[in-house]
C-alpha cells in the first residue's frame, strides 16, 4: 500500500456543491470552502503521525467497521472517499486536463465502492489509519445538516498526535490572503493597462 500522506496533486471538488455557502466567488473561495481545506490538512497531518500496537485492531473486525463506513462516505456524493483513495494511492488524482470535468474515482463509482474490498489485505496499523480517516472526515464539511458543526473531535485528535492544527489554519488563511492581494494586484493592473489604452485611443 502507498504510504498514506498529504494529498500534493489535485483534488476532487464536492459532486453535491449545490449549497449555496460552499460557491466560490470571483473575489476567491467562499468561508466554507477554506475551513474544508483547514479541516482536511489536520486530517492528513494527523494520518502521518498515528501508529497502532497490532493488537489494539482485529483486522477482521477492522475491515468490517471500515468497509460500512466506507459505503456510507462513498454514497454521501461528496468528495470524501475519493480524497481519501487518492491520499492512500488507490486511485488516481484527477487530471488538471479532464475537459469533461469529470474526478477520478467517480469516473466509475462502483470502483469507489469496491476499493473496501481491499481493506481485509491491509495491516493492523494500516486499517487503524483508514478507520481513522473515515471518522474524522465527517468533521469537514459544516454547510450539511447531517454533519457536526462543531469539530472539536478533529481536533482533539490534533492535539493527541501532536499536529498543531492553530498552525494549519494560520498557514492556509495566509495562503488565501495573499492569493486575493496576487489578485488584486493583478486586476488594478489590468485595469490600469485598458485605461491608458482608451486614452491613447483618443
Amino acid at each position: 500500500m502507498k504510504k498514506a500522506g498529504l494529498i500534493t496533486g489535485p483534488v476532487p471538488k464536492s459532486n453535491v456543491g449545490k449549497n449555496t455557502a460552499r460557491k466560490s466567488t470571483p473575489s476567491g473561495p467562499s468561508k466554507a470552502e477554506v475551513e474544508a481545506q483547514i479541516r482536511w490538512r489536520v486530517i492528513d497531518a494527523i494520518r502521518g503521525r498515528l501508529t497502532a500496537d497490532p493488537s489494539t485492531v482485529s483486522t477482521a473486525d477492522g475491515a468490517m467497521v471500515a468497509a460500512m463506513l466506507w459505503e456510507q462516505l462513498a454514497e454521501v456524493g461528496d468528495d470524501g472517499a475519493e480524497r481519501i483513495a487518492i491520499a492512500y494511492g488507490w486511485i488516481d488524482p484527477p487530471k488538471p486536463d479532464d475537459k469533461k470535468g469529470k474526478q477520478a474515482g467517480y469516473r466509475d463509482y462502483q470502483k469507489l465502492i469496491r476499493i473496501s474490498d481491499r481493506f481485509p489485505t491491509l495491516s493492523s496499523q494500516e486499517l487503524w489509519r483508514v478507520l481513522i480517516d473515515l471518522t474524522l472526515t465527517w468533521h469537514v464539511d459544516r454547510d450539511y445538516s447531517e454533519r457536526p458543526t462543531d469539530p472539536k473531535e478533529l481536533y482533539a485528535a490534533a492535539t493527541r498526535h501532536g499536529v498543531d492544527a492553530a498552525a494549519i489554519r494560520t498557514e492556509i488563511l495566509a495562503a488565501e490572503k495573499a492569493k486575493l492581494e496576487e489578485a488584486a494586484k493583478a486586476a488594478a493592473k489590468e485595469k490600469a493597462t485598458k485605461a491608458k489604452k482608451k486614452a491613447a485611443a483618443k
